[in-house]
């Protein structure tokens, strides 16, 4: 097992790595003793790492929250610029408790009630689960499962989800699946069940494969990026590798089949993960594409490129976060997080603070608050 002074001089986004396989096992008795081990080992090794950011005493609240789910966990740290060098999560979620899956496809926070939305999925169900006090959550704990569907295959299902976002004013969760279909569920933050008010279908693009999805709560605005079907799956048709962005104005009341009030397409695939993020206050939205991040200076106008950020060394699919008040964008390819600075304005290829993912590492998503 590596700690972070065994990492071969590289960075360490949490300590420990799950032993015997943690979370690969179906057995519920290993899957215990996984998360208990990794537990045990958690306090000992933030300490030797100086965890909180190199402070002495306890951590403040998590602002920066971090999905692996490659070992099923969900790390957090009250440092959300975290220095370059070792660095120690403050808190981790994770355990048979948590209901966390092989594959966190979604993170979104309400900073105002404290809470994160996940999306996650393993072999039998896709679910949707909420934890409260979430900037303190530590350990084996049990979120409130707002939903719960079947897998991606069985047609009584929702389709293979792909993001999620909120809108905390309207008490509003936004699902997208991977065909361009957003459910809408209402009382998302202190249900225990979810009722799905209303769905509508993007048919902007006929052969839409969705993959992210970005809220303006303020503005009322849906962005939504996709691309043509993925060519390398079997019976896919052959088509030019071609990203879509749409934007749907007065999103909270969509519904049925519906076209993008505003549409931009981009040379270039997006067939895995990548995703949106958006700075409300600056009105600028983050795309990530193949090899590089677009950025749209005037989201909520004609929705025009205005630049791309590289980041060298990188993959190509990103999961995207942003943090206005510090002009921060956040960029996870999953061996990966960057933290790149003065966000409003970088162009091109730019240095970026990079923390490596753990061994057995898969970063899958983030989320953070100023």
């Amino acid at each position: 097992m590596k700690t972070p002074a065994s990492n071969g001089g590289g960075f360490s986004l949490w300590v420990g790595t799950v032993i015997g396989g943690f979370m690969k096992t179906k057995t519920r008795s290993r899957r215990l003793l996984a998360a208990i081990a990794y537990l045990a080992l958690v306090p000992a090794l933030t300490s030797a790492c100086g965890g909180g950011g190199g402070s002495d005493g306890p951590a403040g609240p998590s602002k920066l929250f971090v999905a692996d789910s490659g070992n099923q966990a969900i790390g957090s740290l009250a440092d959300s610029n975290p220095r370059p060098g070792r660095i120690a999560i403050d808190r981790v979620i994770v355990g048979p408790a948590t209901g966390l899956g092989t594959s966190l496809r979604g993170l979104d926070y309400d900073v105002a009630a404290d809470r994160l939305f996940v999306l996650s999925e393993d072999m039998e169900q896709q679910a949707i689960l909420v934890f409260d006090n979430a900037s303190t959550a530590d350990g084996n704990v049990a979120p409130r499962r707002l939903a719960v569907f079947p897998g991606r295959y069985e047609g009584s299902g929702p389709g293979e989800l792909r993001a999620l976002q909120v809108d905390a004013g309207r008490k509003l969760l936004y699902l997208l699946n991977a065909y361009g279909q957003v459910r809408v569920i209402e009382n998302a933050g202190t249900a225990t069940s979810a009722v799905t008010s209303r769905q509508f279908t993007d048919k902007t693009v006929l052969t839409l494969f969705s993959t992210g999805m970005a809220l303006d709560p303020e503005r009322d605005r849906l962005y939504l990026l996709g691309s043509w079907s993925d060519p390398t799956l079997p019976g896919m048709p052959s088509l030019p590798p071609m990203t879509f962005i749409n934007r749907f104005d007065s999103a909270s009341g969509q519904s049925g089949e519906r076209v993008a009030d505003r549409s931009v397409s981009l040379e270039g695939g997006t067939f895995q993960w990548p995703g949106l993020a958006l700075d409300r206050p600056r009105d600028k939205l983050y795309a990530g594409l193949y090899g590089r991040i677009v950025v749209f200076d005037d989201a909520s106008g004609a929705l025009t490129v205005s630049r791309s950020i590289v980041l060298p060394g990188a993959a190509t699919q990103y999961k995207l976060a942003v943090d206005s008040v510090h002009d921060r964008l956040y960029a996870t390819d999953g061996t990966q997080l960057f933290v790149i600075p003065n966000a409003s304005t970088a162009t091109g290829t730019v240095a970026a603070t990079a923390l490596i993912a753990p061994a057995e590492g898969l970063l899958s998503g983030v989320a953070v608050t100023p």
